[in-house]
Formats: C-alpha cells, structure tokens, sequence
C-alpha cells in the first residue's frame, strides 16, 4: 500500500517535471520566435493530454492545477484558464475511458480541440471587452493554436513515456 502512495506521488512528480520542461520550451525558447505573429500557448494541450493519459478525475486535477500556473505565472489570461484547463481535463479524460480504437489521433485531437477553445475564449474576451478586429484575432487565433499544435506532438511524447514508465501497479 505504501509502495503504491510512493509510485502515484512520483508519477505525478514526474508529469509536473515533464510540464515544467514543456513550458520551459513553449514560453522560454518559442514564444522568441513568434510565426507570423503568433505564439504558442501549450498548457490547455498539456491538460488534454495528461487527461487522455490518466482520466477525467486526475485529468481534471492536473488541468485546474496547470490552469492555475497559468493564471500566476503568464499576464492577460484570468481565471478562465482555470476553467479551460479543468474541462479539457475532464473531458479529454472521459474519452480515454471510451477506450477508442486509435488513441494517439484521439489524444492529438483532444489537445487541438483545448487549444482551440482556449483561443476562443481569448477571441471573445477581446472582442466583448476590447476594441479590435474580429478577423484578425481569428487569423492570429488560428495560427497560435496551429503553432501550439505542433508543439503539442513532442509534449506527447514525453507525456506518454512519464505515463507509460511510471504506472503504478506493472
């Protein structure tokens, strides 16, 4: 039973590690080096992945969790990553529990779909509030949540070995 607390503690250790490399990569080295104005925002991908991975509840913990990271650590984004985070978690999660037959298109699926309702949320955010083109948020929109996406492919990687190496109970 104790070995068990040890190895769930350190597999969630691990995923944290994993984010905090992720994150390092996306806003220390990408964000640098915007295309065509846009820069990647990678934490709703990581909580969509991590929900594939665990499920909806730790999916759902982990996602509130990173959604809070982001509301201190990166300006402009409100609580609504809390939100963003939790339900791409938890939804994410309930479609790993279908048990689908192709689970990495899934997964990348779930990671393009939080992304792209993390752009929305910013899109409307700016318009209801803010005074710009519609458009153009869309376009920028669109382009961040396809740079992000494509950042999302390695964080899956990486995600997928800290999940496959330390599962608790193989």
């Amino acid at each position: 039973m104790n070995a068990d607390r040890r190895g769930t503690a350190l597999k969630w250790a691990a995923y944290a590690a994993a984010f905090l490399i992720i994150y390092f990569f996306s806003a220390g080295i990408f964000s640098r080096f915007p295309i065509c104005g846009a820069v990647p925002v990678i934490i709703p991908a990581v909580c969509a992945l991590v929900g594939t991975l665990e499920g909806s509840l730790p999916g759902s913990i982990f996602g509130t969790a990173l959604g809070l990271f982001a509301c201190l650590a990166e300006t402009g984004t409100g609580g609504s990553m809390i939100l963003i985070g939790m339900a791409a978690g938890t939804l994410s999660g309930v479609l790993q529990e279908k048990r689908l037959r192709h689970p990495m298109p899934a997964r990348l699926a779930c990671a393009f779909c939080a992304l792209c309702a993390w752009e929305l949320v910013r899109v409307l955010g700016v318009v209801l509030f803010g005074s710009a083109d519609w458009q153009t948020l869309l376009r920028l929109a669109g382009g961040e949540a396809l740079y992000s996406f494509v950042l999302a492919i390695p964080a899956y990687a990486l995600l997928r070995f800290v999940g496959e190496k330390l599962t608790v109970g193989q």
